[in-house]
């Protein structure tokens, strides 16, 4: 890297540490009233870190048609852009949790949270939707899906099937998360729940469901513990956590997964972690070389939202955004792709929106911060935290079925036929 793209990055950097040290001293220390705060700490871990570690260490060597990556990552104008607009996303939600806190601080006695599970979660129903994932896989594919650590798609399951069972096995560790933790529950239960956990994992074979797992964990801890005299030293559990993870990656490249990325350790765990590359290659593409990856401005917006339309009725409805991505990556036909490139909210919004993707990114993120502040429910403001992390990780449609649930729960809660409420278990 040039001096100069060394000295833009270290301000961006320190910045950007300023910028966390708060709402992350207030998770720790159980004080967070606000899931911006958690947006702040997500976006420096994916957004930020990665541009640390060019500083210290360098800029990857990536492989194969990653290898375009490190153009964005080597050019000072594109990097100025992604440094600017990351730390105008920070710097708004650093503002919006502030004084979030502050307001729920000074409504301490109006705003209570309701530590308990909705109307509508009946134990019987929770145990349908935990298992599922788990009993459809082995109905239709058999035990031998088990046997080895691999993706969905590695097991041999058709690719219709991989996103329902992707969705499903979110889906069944919300509930389980969400029932275990409302509740004092003994120490057994906590050996089931981790059993639970590490079946799913296997099943599901991508590192992103381990690292989801301990947020929502760490959350409903965060929350639950604020009640507890005896509190885990949160600190200490992230860095333990940290560390686990990138062992585990390290071990999992080098060991397990056989391709020619394994051979470049540091790349592929960049390409994994990070979100700064792709966001990047996307900056560059779109507006320093003025080569458009959509045919229209909030194309892959659309097909998030009308994903339930059938394309029978709609021919022309536009694909998921990571085949667009994946495509412009590759170079090839959206409908022929090998793989797909992970996606996130930064860049997403650069591709459809073009300059005005850089305010329209921090504003969508604040209004899912809004909503999930301002529910009373503590299972709804996991499921908003889930949101955020899927749009800065990974992509909306990843948490489709969530979404339902979300929206199913506002209707149940909400809507009366008459005196009676949908969802109260009085009658």
């Amino acid at each position: 890297m040039s001096v100069s793209l060394i000295i833009i990055n270290w301000i961006f950097v320190i910045i950007a540490s300023l910028l966390m040290w708060k709402p992350l001293e207030r998770v720790i220390k159980y004080n967070s009233k606000s899931i911006a705060d958690y947006a702040v700490i997500l976006v420096y871990l994916f957004n930020v870190l990665p541009v640390l570690l060019d500083c210290i260490v360098g800029v990857p060597e990536y492989v194969s048609y990653y290898k375009i990556f490190e153009v964005g990552l080597k050019d000072f104008d594109t990097c100025f852009i992604y440094n600017s607009y990351v730390l105008l996303t920070l710097l708004v939600l650093w503002i919006y949790s502030n004084k979030e806190n502050k307001r729920q601080i000074r409504a301490s006695e109006e705003i209570s949270i309701e530590y308990s599970l909705p109307r509508y979660r009946y134990f019987y129903i929770d145990l349908i939707i935990i298992v599922l994932p788990l009993f459809l896989t082995v109905f239709n594919y058999g035990t031998a899906v088990f046997t080895s650590y691999t993706t969905l798609g590695g097991r041999g399951i058709a690719s219709d099937d991989v996103a329902a069972i992707n969705q499903l096995i979110l889906v069944g560790i919300y509930f389980y998360v969400t029932r275990f933790y409302i509740k004092e529950r003994p120490k057994y239960q906590f050996v089931i729940m981790i059993l639970y956990f590490f079946i799913l994992s296997w099943l599901n074979g991508k590192r992103y469901i381990i690292v989801t797992i301990a947020e929502m964990c760490f959350f409903m801890y965060q929350m639950t513990g604020k009640r507890k005299e005896k509190r885990l030293k949160l600190g200490l559990v992230l860095f333990v956590a940290g560390i686990s993870v990138l062992v585990f990656s390290a071990y999992y490249l080098s060991n397990i997964r056989v391709t020619s990325a394994s051979e470049y350790l540091y790349g592929s765990l960049r390409i994994d972690f990070g979100r700064d590359d792709v966001t990047k290659f996307v900056i560059n593409r779109e507006l320093i070389q003025h080569d458009h990856i959509l045919d229209y401005p909030g194309e892959t917006f659309l097909s998030t939202l009308f994903v339930w339309v059938p394309r029978f009725i709609w021919s022309s409805k536009p694909y998921q955004h990571y085949r667009y991505l994946t495509g412009a990556l590759l170079n090839k036909d959206i409908l022929n792709l090998p793989s797909g490139m992970t996606p996130s909210i930064f860049e997403m919004s650069i591709a459809n929106f073009y300059w005005f993707g850089i305010i329209i990114c921090p504003l969508f993120l604040i209004i899912i911060c809004r909503l999930g502040d301002r529910s009373k429910k503590l299972t709804s403001r996991l499921l908003f935290l889930l949101l955020i992390t899927n749009v800065l990780t990974q992509s909306i449609d990843a948490m489709l079925y969530l979404l339902l649930i979300l929206f199913v729960g506002f209707l149940v809660t909400r809507v009366r036929i008459g005196n009676y409420r949908i969802g109260d278990r009085r009658g």
